[in-house]
């Protein structure tokens, strides 16, 4: 199909085309004048009348109001991001009206609108609930935080999902002040919303015991607030956790509904489609107007309305009509997983069920499958697998693995949500009937125990996901092979397939051929704490620390093993244990329940905390080998990759009264560059050091103890002579590190600084001659 073609029997899909052409290149063109020059260039063809230059460019002004349209979302975006770093980590005035109240596990969150800066919402904390509704408004005094960027490779981007949703911080309020509450007696269509939804809540809860009021305020509302984390944990390993959350496979449900009603009150042609558009909008309405509800329902009207204006209804120019209509209000959502995935999946859907009824076998083709029951289970099996295919390489690269039971538990799964769909909308309309609220409430139960059995079932199978991390590069080399194997099935182009298989593979023979033995180390940043990662060029993996692990945050689950399911690692063949605070250790527990480990290096000195017991007997039972370095001692870990030890000194470190100066000092080197640990080490121990003089001299240093005012020695750093000093340190940290003069000195010596709490994580590549900076971010 050529460009004229697409315009003619398509040309919604050809419209959206152009203005997501135009959204991308407004991210990279910061010019309002570039789009106004390229409507009128694009207008100017209009006039030529040749139907293919006319056909350009109509694409060429469609992409300019594209390019118009992002630059506007943007400017408005770093408006209100400039708001949000000026009030970072100040005490300010806040008034806002309540736009949403969520309870959480350490209290309850209030979402506000801000008085006097258009969509600018921050969420309100407050450990007990206050006597307030929607639409009500809270003035106060509190410490405004800015929402988190990424601060670690693979760690999803919470700071861009929330600002799409015009969402910047958090306050938390004064203690010593108290929140002014000014009701609104009015009435409020949110407020009406919002009691609605409790009141719909409430009544699935009494009558649906269990877990089943959960999963059902999940299906129809989009709460999932009652569902337990287990049953969360047990749908996201299954590959099932879209069913939890409400998107088109609702919208779905829904519409058969609505068809059935429809069809019971045998409605005039016409005013029929009127009553089903209605309905879908109140179920956008009763969800809260989630995005994926929005995308799905504007499908389903978009098809359902097409007879009445004499159109024949085109999957393809509703999947453009959707989107634009979207994009055209939101631009933004282009770059919402959300939005990418639900589109990704239905194309896929939509496409490759057809491809698989024209190039299966013909007793594996759906309409030639006579058994009814087999020809639906084979079906939504093929609806799966399609889906699948399209949202698999985006699924790898965001969250680094794959779930390989998800073809066989969606075959199950996804049928008995509608049954529990279904009984969910007769409950809410049919338990005023004696009797009928609590036999459909147990119906219900049952379901949901069936459903919550089998996530559970699957999700313990050990095949049951694939830990795999695609790059957007792999992401490409995915969609070229895809493209290649539906050409190949056919005869007249099977020659561009082979031609395009031809590419990918000689993409990655030259790839492989060109690949450099590189050293990868990337300081993390975990806090108040210390964690490093180093990779090896055979390979091999170092994991240096891992953060703290307290009752409020656990940086091994949060941090660490992100950063590693993000670059694939399953197997740790040495962990490093610098000295046994909880603030370098702690995040080791959950690392040592999900990875394998070869090797722990530990210090010599006796500690009787619960963490670094708790990760001893760990060890021992699960026959990790445990090694003592001793002062002076060199491994060589790989061809040109050396490890030489500085400290402790066993005898001194056994009988050390400060942990902080058992620490393990190490060297690492690869070829001409090197990195030197020092944990924790205080003045005490950097004496101990001194003696080794130009055996310290290192291209980057780890600075010792956050940088604390007890550490890194005017003696010691003039031996040791680093280009860049690592700081790993939390923001605003109680102990009030780093400490000035330890900066002044690094400062003084024209030392490069990067501090953990400014700029993140730090990612260090070196080719054995120098380190070059990785820009993950």
């Amino acid at each position: 199909m050529n460009i004229s073609e697409l315009f003619k029997k398509l040309p919604l899909v050809y419209i959206s085309l152009a203005f997501i052409s135009g959204l991308l290149m407004g991210t990279v063109i910061y010019s309002t004048h570039v789009s106004i020059i390229f409507f009128v260039i694009g207008f100017s063809i209009l006039f030529f009348k040749k139907d293919s230059l006319f056909i350009v460019g109509v694409w060429i002004c469609i992409a300019a109001f594209g390019m118009f349209n992002m630059h506007a979302s943007m400017e408005e975006q770093q408006f209100r991001n400039e708001i949000a770093n000026e009030y970072q980590g100040k005490t300010i005035v806040f008034k806002g009206i309540v736009v949403e109240i969520k309870a959480t596990e350490k209290g309850f969150k209030y979402r506000l609108q801000l008085t006097g800066i258009d969509h600018f919402q921050t969420w309100l904390f407050q450990k007990k609930k206050l006597e307030c509704e929607i639409a009500d408004t809270l003035a106060g005094k509190g410490e405004f935080q800015e929402i988190s960027s990424v601060r670690n490779p693979g760690e999803f981007d919470f700071q861009g999902f929330y600002h799409r949703q015009n969402l910047y911080g958090w306050i938390f309020p004064d203690k010593h002040e108290q929140i002014i509450i000014s009701n609104n007696a009015h009435w409020h269509f949110g407020r009406f919303i919002h009691e609605l939804q409790q009141n719909i809540r409430q009544l699935f809860n009494s009558y649906a015991e269990g877990d089943a009021g959960g999963l059902l305020s999940a299906l129809i509302l989009g709460d999932k607030s009652d569902v337990t984390p287990d049953i969360k944990d047990s749908f996201a390993k299954t590959g099932v956790i879209h069913v939890l959350a409400v998107s088109g496979l609702h919208v779905g449900y829904v519409l058969i509904i609505l068809l059935l009603i429809k069809n019971m009150f045998s409605l005039p042609w016409g005013y029929d489609r009127i009553v089903v558009i209605v309905g879908l909008a109140l179920f956008v309405i009763l969800t809260g107007g989630k995005a994926s509800v929005i995308r799905a329902s504007i499908m389903a009207g978009l098809y359902i309305l097409s007879p009445v204006f004499n159109r024949t209804a085109n999957i393809w120019n509703i999947i453009g009509g959707a989107a634009l209509a979207i994009l055209a209000f939101r631009p933004m959502d282009l770059f919402d997983l959300g939005f990418q995935l639900s589109f990704l999946s239905v194309a896929s859907i939509i496409y490759f069920y057809e491809w698989f009824e024209k190039v299966l076998p013909k007793n594996l083709k759906v309409s030639k499958i006579s058994n009814k029951a087999v020809q639906f289970f084979w079906g939504l099996f093929l609806v799966s697998f399609a889906a699948q295919i399209g949202t698999l390489p985006m699924t790898s690269h965001i969250f680094g693995k794959v779930p390989l039971i998800a073809l066989l538990a969606n075959v199950l799964i996804v049928p008995l949500i509608g049954v529990l769909v279904g009984i969910g909308f007769f409950l809410l309309f049919l338990s005023w009937i004696p009797g009928m609220g609590y036999a459909l409430g147990n119906s219900a139960w049952l379901i949901s125990k069936i459903i919550t059995f089998s996530t559970k079932t699957f999700s313990s199978f050990t095949f049951s996901t694939l830990n795999m991390n695609f790059s957007l590069f792999n992401v490409a080399q995915y969609f070229m092979v895809l493209i290649a194997i539906v050409l190949l099935f056919d005869l007249v182009r099977r020659k561009y397939g082979i031609f395009i298989l031809l590419i990918v593979s000689n993409i990655i023979i030259w790839n492989w051929s060109f690949e450099e033995d590189e050293l990868d180390v990337i300081f993390l940043d975990v806090g108040q704490g210390d964690a490093a990662l180093v990779m090896l060029p055979n390979e091999k993996v170092m994991l240096i620390d891992a953060g703290q692990r307290n009752r409020y945050v656990d940086y091994g689950e949060t941090v660490v093993l992100p950063v590693l399911k993000h670059f694939s690692i399953n197997k740790l063949n040495w962990v490093v244990m610098s000295h046994p605070h909880s603030d370098h250790i702690g995040g080791m527990i959950s690392v040592m329940n999900e990875v394998k480990i070869d090797t722990i290096w530990d210090s010599f000195i006796p500690y009787s905390s619960w963490t670094y017991k708790n990760i001893i007997e760990t060890a021992i039972g699960k026959d990790i080998t445990i090694i003592r370095p001793r002062q002076g001692q060199t491994l060589k870990l790989s061809k040109n990759v050396l490890v030489e030890f500085f400290a402790p000194d066993s005898t001194f470190a056994v009988g050390v009264r400060n942990v902080n100066n058992a620490s393990i000092v190490f060297k690492l080197t690869y070829g001409k560059t090197s990195v030197l640990f020092t944990g924790d080490l205080e003045h005490e121990g950097d004496r101990f050091l001194l003696p080794y003089e130009n055996m310290l001299k290192t291209d980057v240093l780890k600075v010792a103890h956050h940088g604390s005012i007890t550490s890194t020695t005017t003696a010691l750093l003039d031996f040791i002579q680093p280009d860049l000093a690592v700081v790993s340190v939390g923001w605003k940290n109680k102990f009030k590190h780093p400490s000035s003069i330890v900066m002044e000195r690094l400062e003084e010596r024209y030392i490069q600084i990067h501090r953990t709490d400014y700029e993140g994580a730090l990612w260090l590549k070196s080719d054995g001659e120098k380190f070059t900076e990785v820009p993950w971010n």
